[in-house]
């Protein structure tokens, strides 16, 4: 497994590529690369398509509750180290979401947001499955799966309806790409 060093910097690029103009913006081949190696090429092209043609309204929304799934997945395991807690505040800022929804997830280490209704925010297909990887990413990042945080990955795959073996395929590719 990796060292842990590779996971934040690949999410930093999967974040920025989320919150750019869309959903991958042109220069984050980085993070273009590992999303399709995590989901595949047709379906990233799929994703992109999703996002220029949504509405400011809905790209706001799947933004932001990608941006929450995010940090539930830092919190899973109930240890949030200071690196943890740095990419969380690099996230928010690096969002482009609005001032007063950055401004809200600048706290949400200490007091998580509601993903009640996540499943209904993200209602993209693609979307779900490559936060699905980023999420098996980041549990597998210090080479260890935590309880909490297979559990919620186990909810994650319910919640976004992914099928069981289109989920297993997906931590397949994170595993191989992660070198495990």
């Amino acid at each position: 497994m990796s060292d842990g060093g590779a996971a934040p910097k690949v999410m930093s690029t999967w974040i920025g590529a989320l919150t750019q103009g869309g959903v991958l913006f042109s220069d984050a081949q980085a993070g273009k690369t590992v999303a399709a190696l995590f989901i595949g090429a047709d379906a990233v092209d799929r994703l992109r398509k999703h996002f220029a043609d949504a509405s400011d309204d809905v790209v706001r929304r799947e933004r932001r509750a990608a941006v929450e799934v995010c940090i539930w997945m830092a919190c899973a395991d109930r240890k949030v180290t200071a690196e943890e807690r740095q990419l969380v505040v690099d996230i928010v800022k690096g969002s482009g979401l609005p001032a007063e929804d950055r401004a809200e997830l600048s706290g949400a280490l200490d007091d998580l947001p509601s993903l009640s209704d996540v499943e209904g925010r993200i209602q993209c297909q693609e979307l779900r499955e490559l936060l699905l990887g980023l999420a098996w990413e980041l549990a597998l990042a210090d080479g260890h799966l935590h309880r909490q945080e297979q559990a919620f990955l186990d909810g994650l795959v319910k919640r976004f309806a992914v099928d069981p073996m289109r989920a297993a395929e997906i931590v397949s590719n994170v595993q191989t790409t992660m070198g495990s």
